[in-house]
């Protein structure tokens, strides 16, 4: 079929199996299924228009960020860049670029479109939920009352279950983003080759939905857990133990969006990311104590955010604390820790609660996870700019 007859078909925004799958589109629903999905549409709604049924519901939300209607002109500079005519002209792209909806439009349009792809499947939401507090009772389960009474004995069962989480919350989280992203990848190189929308307003609408879903993830998980096994007691403890959980999903997934951007299957992702994650593990103060980390690897320690992440949790556990099973009077003579602030300090753990806050380490994950949107915002665009993804 000629490309001027390609160019039109598109144009209309009416979309062939065959193209859908050349350009990364999932098979276009049914049509009455079409009509239902896009009606429904946040993103038309918002618009105050009824959607088409003819649209794949993917494809409207993507022209929704375009702007909608457009005019003849930048129409025409579109199926020419579709088509490979005027890709490398900068005043087509800027056409393009004129032709479209204002930035924070595009933003909650591609927002409202990550949220209806991650909600859409109930039972697949409904089944990673359940993942999500089935997996918190199993952990539950295995250091049931560890917490309960506060002894010397409970101590290193405790550091493990915090060191549990925080492994789990991030590589659960890279893993399933790496999996799922590449997938998506040949649909964003389409539409933003289109000139659809900025690359940034996808981007950030993708890390909000990111944000918002991992954080709903994380109380699942993360309140059974707490109560199960006694957790330090407390309204403010049980809140940063929460934050603490969401942050490191929110570093999981968002290394998973950065590795996804050049990944191209599992086995890649691999490769990527098991040589820099694996020695920041090992590091982090659980595996090896950090009187044994050899003086030439101590800068692993620090730059490890895996140790950031457990020393808010080990603060947020064991300042305050006292052990019932050691007496005052004969603690020169047992050896044994009185407080948790005693634990925290040992040279093992190397911890001063008066030097060291939960939220400066929040503040510190905080930063790791801006630097590593940022990395992975500069990854994403390299990879579309070249020619295949």
């Amino acid at each position: 079929e000629s490309n001027d007859a390609g160019a039109l078909r598109r144009s209309s925004g009416r979309v062939a199996p065959a193209e859908a799958a050349a350009g990364g589109l999932s098979s276009p629903l049914p049509p009455h299924q079409n009509e239902n999905a896009v009606s429904s549409s946040s993103s038309s709604a918002a618009m105050g228009r009824q959607g088409q049924p003819q649209f794949h519901p993917q494809e409207w939300s993507g022209r929704e960020a375009a702007g909608g209607e457009v005019d003849e002109e930048v129409e025409k500079t579109r199926r020419k860049m579709e088509t490979g005519g005027g890709a490398s002209s900068l005043g087509g792209r800027r056409r393009l670029r004129e032709g479209r909806a204002s930035w924070p439009k595009q933003t909650a349009v591609l927002a409202q479109r990550a949220f209806h792809d991650e909600l859409c499947d109930t039972k697949k939401f409904l089944g990673n939920c359940m993942t999500k507090i089935v997996l918190g009772v199993l952990v539950g389960l295995c250091w049931l009352n560890q917490g309960r009474p506060p002894t010397n004995k409970s101590i290193f069962p405790l550091t493990g279950v915090l060191f549990t989480l925080v492994n789990n919350s991030v590589m659960s989280n890279l893993f399933s983003t790496v999996l799922a992203y590449p997938s998506q990848r040949a649909l964003v190189s389409r539409e933003y080759r289109n000139g659809m929308f900025a690359l940034s307003a996808y981007y950030v609408a993708t890390i909000v939905c990111i944000l918002v879903v991992n954080f709903v993830l994380s109380i699942l998980m993360g309140v059974p857990v707490y109560f199960m096994v006694g957790l330090n007691e407390g309204f403010g403890r049980v809140c940063m133990f929460i934050v603490s959980l969401a942050f490191l999903c929110f570093i999981g997934s968002s290394l998973g969006l950065a590795v996804g951007s050049l990944a191209n299957d599992f086995k890649d992702a691999q490769a990527a990311v098991l040589p820099t994650l694996v020695p920041l593990l090992l590091f982090s103060g659980y595996v090896i104590p950090y009187d044994s980390i050899p003086d030439y690897f101590k800068w692993l320690y620090y730059c490890s955010f895996f140790q950031y992440a457990f020393g808010v949790m080990r603060l947020n556990q064991f300042k305050g604390l006292v052990f019932d099973d050691c007496d005052p009077q004969t603690q020169w003579l047992t050896k044994c820790i009185r407080t948790g602030e005693e634990y925290l300090r040992s040279d093992q753990v190397n911890l001063d609660p008066d030097k060291t806050s939960e939220w400066g380490y929040i503040g510190i994950l905080g930063a790791f996870m801006v630097g590593i949107w940022a990395i992975g915002f500069s990854l994403l665009k390299w990879k579309l700019s070249r020619k295949s993804v």
